[in-house]
């Protein structure tokens, strides 16, 4: 990774039978890439933070069977593929031109992606529509722990089943149309990281896990007031660091336990 290489990849790549990981990440290659360039034995494949482009191949769910981490992120890449092979854990298409619509999620075949753990699509404007409930079926069934779909045009109610995953411990949805209102019930134990700023949400905050560093309803339209962050017994065991609520609508008295939060760095 980071050599300074330029040009397009070599057809000769795919004749490397025993290469599992393929890295070469920040450089300045260029062009499409195709099925032919990359070994089919390739487990861990990253291209990112090159200048790539055109399609991502339609074929990588036959001719990469194994792939388990596939980094595309900060290219020009302008479509997905529409399998995907079910080893994969890691899925990376952020910051690149892609366009997807979530209406003809039909077109797409993502019954095998039950092993997904990491999912980022984010800082693609292209990506427009209402996630469905099946996404989020299909999800939720995962050990997925990383979601960002930010900064893309997507719109509507986000499947509530994502919310509820118990391993997730990252979730970011901030600078889309995606409106709302939050589940009731508290969030996963694991939650870390929750940012669903420059959104449309509003109603009431649920209570968050003690779990939860960071949490971002910056310009919402939330109301009621500041929630919990774990037991109100004990919050001292709240692991809250940053928690970000400017231009939002919630109201209320600061509560009496933001003292006991002794992580807290940023209010």
């Amino acid at each position: 990774a980071g050599y300074g290489l330029t040009g397009t990849l070599p057809t000769a790549l795919t004749g490397l039978k025993l290469l599992n990981r393929l890295d070469l990440s920040h450089n300045f290659l260029s062009g499409a890439v195709t099925e032919q360039m990359i070994s089919p034995a390739v487990t861990d494949l990253n291209l990112s933070h090159n200048n790539f482009s055109g399609p991502i191949p339609q074929a990588f769910a036959t001719t990469l069977p194994f792939v388990q981490i596939l980094d595309l992120s900060h290219n020009n890449f302008d479509s997905m593929p529409t399998s995907y092979p079910s080893t994969m854990i890691k899925m990376d298409f952020s910051y690149n031109q892609i366009l997807f619509d979530f209406d003809r999620i039909s077109d797409y075949n993502l019954e095998e992606v039950y092993n997904m753990q990491h999912m980022d699509w984010s800082h693609n404007t292209g990506i427009v529509g209402e996630v469905p409930g099946l996404i989020g079926f299909l999800i939720a069934r995962s050990n997925i722990q990383f979601i960002d779909l930010s900064h893309t045009s997507i719109d509507g109610r986000f499947p509530p089943t994502l919310y509820l995953v118990p391993t997730l411990t990252h979730m970011d949805l901030s600078s889309t149309g995606v409106s709302g209102i939050l589940p009731s019930t508290s969030l996963p134990p694991s939650l870390i990281y929750f940012n669903i700023s420059h959104t449309n949400y509003e109603g009431p905050l649920p209570n968050f896990p003690a779990s939860l560093q960071i949490l971002d309803v910056s310009y919402t339209s939330f109301t009621g007031n500041i929630p919990l962050f774990g037991s109100s017994s004990s919050p001292q065991n709240s692991q809250i660091r940053q928690l970000i609520l400017s231009h939002s609508t919630l109201g209320g008295t600061l509560p009496s336990s933001l003292a006991f939060y002794i992580k807290l760095e940023v209010v």
